[in-house]
Formats: C-alpha cells, structure tokens, sequence
C-alpha cells in the first residue's frame, strides 16, 4: 500500500513538471549563439532553415541562406559574448517583431510552432533577435535573425 502511494505522488509530481521546449531553454540557445560566432559557415546554414526571415524579409532558398551567412562572418558578424537578455514563446502576434506584414505572418503561422522562441540577445555589437523553433540534435534551429536593433 504505502509503494503505491509512493508511486502515485511520484506520478503527479512528475505530470505536473511542465517541459520547457528545447528552442526556449537558455543553454540550448546558448549552442545556437555558439555555432553562429565559432561554427564553419557550412554548419551555420545547416542550423538555418527556409524559408528564414532576415530583418524584415524572407529568404526561400538555400544559396541565399549561405550567401548571407558567408557575406555576415566576413563583415565580422558574430554574437561573442553575447548576453541573453529575453526569451518570449512564440504568440500570435510575434511575427510584428520582424514585420507587420501579411508575408511574414503567414510564414509565422504555417512554418512555426507554439514551441518557438523569439530570443533577444545583446553583445558589443548591438542587439538581435533570433528566431528558433524545432531542434536537431537538442539544439534549436534558427529560423531568422533581425539586427542590430536601434
């Protein structure tokens, strides 16, 4: 008797225990803001997904994710020492966040999930948001980046 009691409080502990989505945990963020500043430009692409929104505009195709990425680390684009400064579930109205348009709230609406994220970070370089929904491998894959902010 006293196992199954055991058991069950066990049981509705755990139920209870609400799982945070791998794109808004802050260590898996962590990996992505790591493999944009260190990773080869092959392995930032592989991280993007399309269609990816970049400031206000979507990119639909792979050539262009990778001549973004090659075009940004040779300007010098990185987030070294980037700071975390908020993680926002994805809303119905987060797509306003990149723009208020009809294009990028479709793309919110019909490639993301409610277990996204939009992620503020901050470095010496400015502020950024980036976009993260689903995982490979428990890191969150990137779904856009909007920045330096003003």
């Amino acid at each position: 008797m006293k196992r199954i009691v055991v058991l069950s409080i066990v049981a509705v502990v755990l139920a209870a225990c609400q799982t945070v989505p791998v794109p808004q945990r802050e260590g898996r963020i962590r990996a992505v803001v790591d493999i944009i500043t260190t990773a080869p430009v092959e392995e930032v692409v592989a991280y993007s997904q399309t269609p990816f929104a970049f400031d206000s505009e979507l990119l639909v195709l792979e050539s262009d994710l990778d001549l973004l990425w090659t075009r940004l680390r040779a300007a010098g684009f990185d987030l070294k020492d980037a700071e975390i400064m908020q993680i926002s579930p994805l809303t119905e109205d987060s797509y306003a966040e990149f723009a208020e348009s009809y294009e990028m709230r479709i793309f919110f609406e019909e490639y993301l999930s409610a277990d996204g994220a939009v992620v503020r970070v901050r470095n010496g370089s400015g502020e950024y948001l980036l976009l993260l929904n689903d995982s490979r491998k428990r890191t969150p894959l990137l779904y856009g980046l909007k920045g330096p902010l003003s």
